[in-house]
């Protein structure tokens, strides 16, 4: 009984197989009698699998992309900027005292166990009596930790120290550009003057590429509103000098006051830098 049945599988699998040697022969010959058809299913199966293909790593690159930008912004970076105001806003601001960001808020933001570190910035817009024509870089007051939270590097000398801060030392970086643009008067113990003011330089910054290609491409593909906007300056184009430094009033700035604490006597911060702590 057994080699009887042993016998009719063995049939049965013989003639599974010539079943199948039959419709691949079958299969052959269709296409060898319809050979522009079967070549344009072909191409049509072909280009769907490279449309996917494209669409997937369209996608990663895309998303990788996006991740790289965030990284160069800080992926723990919280930035707190000051809000435009109205001359409405400015006058209740006037009326209840309001400093708007001020150094205070960035000490007490420290205190939080979460935060790792916190640094402040302040935009002027002073003028530049002895820079070449048609020279216009940004000018940053900032705090020692600014420098730390965006990773700047230094080509030449250093970036701000706290003890310029805190003994109200007449010093600036330059960013490469306008270290390069400003020529001999752009390199290490030169001086720039704001108003009445000298100010050392101290140090030169690496050419920033990623931050410029950044800023280039959000701004040629990226309509940036008041309530979607962050830090994204060319630190090539910009000049940094300790925090309550620079002498003069706040020509022109966009904050959320136009006047000095009454209590402390600081003009009020752009923005506030938060790095948090890394779980």
């Amino acid at each position: 009984m057994a080699i009887f049945n042993k016998s009719v599988s063995k049939k049965q699998g013989y003639k599974q197989g010539y079943q199948i040697r039959l419709l691949l022969k079958t299969a052959c010959l269709s296409l060898l009698q319809q050979k522009l058809r079967s070549l344009l299913s072909i191409l049509g199966i072909v280009c769907g699998i490279m449309a996917v293909v494209a669409v997937i790593a369209i996608g990663e690159g895309a998303e990788q992309e996006t991740m790289r930008h965030i990284e160069q912004m800080g992926i723990t970076n919280i930035y707190i900027r000051a809000d435009p105001l109205t001359e409405e806003q400015q006058q209740r601001a006037k009326q209840y005292h309001s400093a708007g960001l001020q150094d205070s808020d960035r000490e007490r933001l420290r205190t939080n166990p979460f935060i790792r570190r916190t640094a402040g910035a302040r935009e002027r817009t002073r003028n530049l009596t002895d820079l070449p024509q048609g020279l216009h870089p940004q000018l940053m007051e900032c705090t020692a930790s600014y420098g730390d939270i965006l990773g700047i590097r230094m080509e030449q000398g250093r970036f701000i120290s706290e003890t310029d801060r805190t003994r109200r030392h007449q010093v600036c970086a330059l960013g490469s550009q306008i270290a390069a643009d400003m020529g001999r008067k752009g390199q290490l113990g030169q001086e720039i003057r704001i108003g009445q003011q000298l100010f050392l330089v101290v140090g030169i910054l690496a050419r920033q590429d990623d931050q410029e290609e950044l800023k280039t491409q959000q701004t040629k593909e990226t309509e940036i509103t008041k309530e979607t906007q962050v830090t994204m300056q060319n630190l090539n184009n910009m000049i940094f000098f300790p925090l309550d430094t620079v002498d003069g009033e706040t020509e022109a700035m966009t904050t959320t006051a136009t006047t000095a604490d009454p209590l402390t006597g600081q003009l009020p911060l752009t923005e506030i830098l938060i790095e948090v702590k890394q779980a």
